[in-house]
């Protein structure tokens, strides 16, 4: 049974992401695409193994909940809040397994404190669905290397989580590669140590057959469809490829993004204990594995941002981000027992001090009025919407009628994100083009069609390529003879209302 400190730790980590549901937006990354894509499908539920660009699995799980929950948007931030409780159980009992109860309390301390994580188990986001069946892989895994009479069993719960973690996201798939590859040395270590040399074949086969189930099914679909077995993870390169061109980021930023987010989202404090706890990992080979896989992870992601393949995003920092948390906790352990010897408990209370301080402050600076408020915003554990949205949003809410129509220029993949802080429903239907979408007529078209009220414009979307109007917001445009008037402005985006002739 755990003791006081770890129930509270729980009842913390619950509150704070049960008390983010009130009080977040649905504003992590793709949330309001995935839960659109959603209820376009459950209009008309079909078994399909590609939604946009986006493996199966999470719409599967939201549409299973949208059994007991028809709102969608509701079904499917409720799907993160709960595994993202759940997610809580996974990281104690990994790292309780791994490094000790001490450990096991003080990185559930990490993570129960985690902003990121806390906030994006609000949202309709894949992220946190995604990480917690990778976390109970990876509790199985390592398990099955510590009571080996029930090795298989465990294996096969870890190869299945982690096929469901890979048909959700494609990052569970690097995971699995990992644990692939310290598999055959962690078996010669325990046959080593225990005198029985036995073959790891069937074990091994087990694990790869279970873990590599989703994989293959996706390639063969993909093949048999488009003939391209790795047609999603192209097209996902290819869509990351234009993101990328579009924000503007240096290489060097890029680079940072990952390594500053974790620094500061976990806390200085418990960033060092996980870099103090990876150098000492290799006194315990299955300590090291973990490590291995954690580095392994890390290595993966940073080669792919340094080729273009994926952008630095806050959110992609999640499942580094939970290794640490997972590794920290022995790092704590060791540095509060050389700064508090014989004080174990004050040590304790201390860490959890500093981390609700760090946690505060990040909170803090998102919500003041500054430069950095929307950098921290990324990783508070209140998501809220940048400032060039919230701006626009409450301007078009404050202008626009029920009935009135809307355009939304692409810059960043935000349209649906204005359309949501404007207060559109999500299937809009006629009522929004929204140009990030899949549009079945040209945007000329659609505003000769519907008329619209407002069209949100920047100088670094898409619609650009249609038409440009003047930069100056003093300065109406004129397109196919309708009046384009600026009617509200700020640094990426300019409202437009306008006049039919």
């Amino acid at each position: 049974m755990p003791d006081h400190r770890v129930t509270g730790l729980f009842i913390l980590g619950t509150a704070f992401r049960i008390l983010s549901w009130f009080f977040s937006k649905n504003n992590g990354g793709d949330a309001l695409e995935r839960a659109a894509l959603a209820a376009h499908w459950l209009q008309h539920p079909t078994f399909r193994f590609i939604f946009g660009v986006y493996p199966p699995g999470h719409f599967w799980l939201i549409g299973a909940l949208a059994l007991l929950i028809p709102d969608v948007t509701v079904a499917s931030r409720l799907l993160s809040l709960l595994l993202g409780i759940a997610s809580l159980f996974f990281v104690w009992k990994l790292s309780r397994s791994l490094y000790g109860d001490a450990a096991g309390m003080l990185s559930l301390a990490v993570f129960a404190l985690y902003g990121l994580h806390i906030g994006y188990s609000t949202t309709s986001s894949s992220e946190v669905p995604y990480l917690f069946f990778v976390l109970v892989a990876l509790y199985f895994f390592f398990l099955s290397f510590q009571e080996g009479w029930r090795r298989l069993w465990y294996l096969g719960i870890s190869g299945i989580a982690l096929s469901i973690a890979g048909s959700i996201r494609f990052e569970a798939w690097i995971v699995f590669g990992a644990l692939f590859l310290v598999f055959p040395m962690l078996w010669k270590w325990e046959r080593v140590s225990s005198g029985r040399m036995r073959l790891a074949l069937a074990p091994l086969l087990l694990f790869g057959a279970t873990g590599g189930a989703w994989p293959i099914v996706m390639m063969s679909y993909c093949w048999r469809v488009y003939r391209d077995p790795l047609y999603l993870l192209s097209s996902t390169h290819a869509r990351m490829t234009q993101v990328l061109a579009a924000s503007g980021n240096s290489l060097g930023y890029e680079l940072a993004l990952i390594p500053g987010v974790l620094l500061v989202a976990l806390s200085p404090t418990a960033f060092a204990a996980a870099i103090y706890g990876i150098a000492r990992s290799r006194h315990s080979p299955l300590q090291a594995a973990f490590a291995g896989v954690t580095l392994f992870f890390l290595a993966v992601q940073t080669l792919e941002i340094f080729r273009g393949g994926t952008l630095a995003v806050a959110r992609y920092s999640l499942t580094p981000g939970a290794m640490l948390a997972v590794i920290s906790g022995d790092g704590l352990q060791r540095i509060g027992e050389r700064i508090l010897p014989g004080r174990v408990r004050l040590a304790h209370a201390v860490i959890v001090v500093m981390l609700l301080l760090n946690l505060g402050l990040i909170l803090a600076i998102s919500e003041a009025p500054n430069r950095a408020s929307d950098k921290f915003a990324a990783i508070s554990p209140l998501l809220t919407y940048p400032t060039r949205i919230r701006g626009v949003g409450e301007y078009l809410r404050g202008q626009m009628g029920p009935q009135d129509t809307l355009v939304i220029d692409d810059y960043n993949v935000e349209s649906n994100v204005i359309a949501n802080a404007a207060g559109m429903p999500l299937l809009a239907g006629e009522r929004t083009y929204l140009a990030s979408s899949k549009n079945d007529i040209d945007v000329r078209e659609y505003i000769a069609r519907e008329h619209p009220r407002f069209l949100v414009y920047s100088d670094l979307g898409t619609l650009r390529n249609s038409f440009t109007l003047p930069r100056d917001c003093k300065q109406a445009g004129n397109v196919d003879g309708i009046e384009f008037r600026c009617t509200y402005v700020n640094q990426f985006y300019r409202v437009y209302e306008l006049s039919y002739p």
